[in-house]
């Protein structure tokens, strides 16, 4: 059975993208892993990592009086039909050689990490997202702080649909079903690839794409702003978006992150980002 691994660091974020995760896994019929690491070093090898305060933790665990696996143990006992089994697993438990084949028995569908609201997002933290989606070939959710917590109606994919592939389209649509949500296709040109006519760009999404998917909710839309800020800031509040998801290369993801310089989430990105694997 496919699993969804949550990165718990001990930090507020982790604790709602924690339960966000959960619903998601009662959703989709998936089990859940708590993999409790403020820095999970064992499976993600050669980066330096700073430890979290002793201060922060401690703040922590003062707002949470209930242990996070126990918060999601009673969030479980809800009248979903599927009740998902949470495992907890520390990474000192392991030896260097076991954690990453563990993880690998466990047919991980997704990693989930929790960013930051207002704080900076830490260098080690941007460099445990790309070391994640190197080592574990599955698609990692982030999932803002302070996130309610709700069923996905409209997810978006921005995408070059002359580079679209069908099993990420596969996964979309598997995540998508047992919402019955909406999976909207926004066609976004490539960096220094000339722009397609919105013609040509419809026959690509019919003749290719639709027609293998056949899910009656997938819909088709062109983005020809070039001004990426204003481009998701209408994916995420003109069009109601619950997902955004991207593909982890310098055309879409790393633009969005602006990785490698500010290590943050844009302000306007108040939904949770899906980003596969490149």
């Amino acid at each position: 059975m496919k699993t969804l691994l949550v990165i718990n660091d001990y930090s507020t974020a982790a604790s709602y993208a924690a339960k966000f995760a959960l619903s998601i896994a009662q959703k989709v019929k998936a089990n859940l892993i708590l993999l409790n690491a403020a820095i999970p070093v064992n499976i993600l090898p050669d980066i330096e990592y700073k430890f979290v305060p002793e201060s922060r933790q401690a703040a922590y665990i003062e707002l949470l009086e209930i242990p996070l696996a126990e918060q999601l143990m009673m969030q479980n006992q809800s009248d979903k039909k599927f009740r998902p089994e949470i495992m907890g697993i520390d990474p000192a438990d392991f030896s260097d050689e076991e954690m990453m084949p563990f993880i690998q028995q466990q047919d991980i569908w997704m990693v989930v990490k929790g960013i930051p609201g207002e704080e900076a997002f830490p260098l080690h933290s941007a460099a445990s997202i790309q070391a994640i989606l190197n080592q574990v070939k599955c698609p990692m959710l982030l999932v803002p702080e302070r996130l309610e917590i709700k069923d996905f109606k409209c997810i978006v994919h921005t995408v070059d649909l002359r580079y679209c592939k069908l099993p990420l389209l596969n996964y979309l649509v598997e995540l998508a079903t047992p919402y019955q949500a909406s999976l909207v296709l926004a066609h976004m040109p490539m960096s220094g690839l000339p722009p397609m006519e919105t013609k040509d760009a419809l026959d690509i999404f019919n003749e290719q794409i639709s027609s293998h998917l056949r899910y009656d909710k997938l819909f088709f839309d062109q983005i020809k702003e070039k001004n990426l800020e204003k481009v998701y800031d209408v994916l995420a509040y003109g069009m109601n978006t619950d997902l955004l998801t991207v593909v982890n290369h310098r055309f879409h993801f790393q633009k969005i992150v602006s990785q490698y310089q500010s290590y943050t989430l844009p302000t306007h990105i108040t939904v949770p980002l899906l980003v596969f694997p490149n």
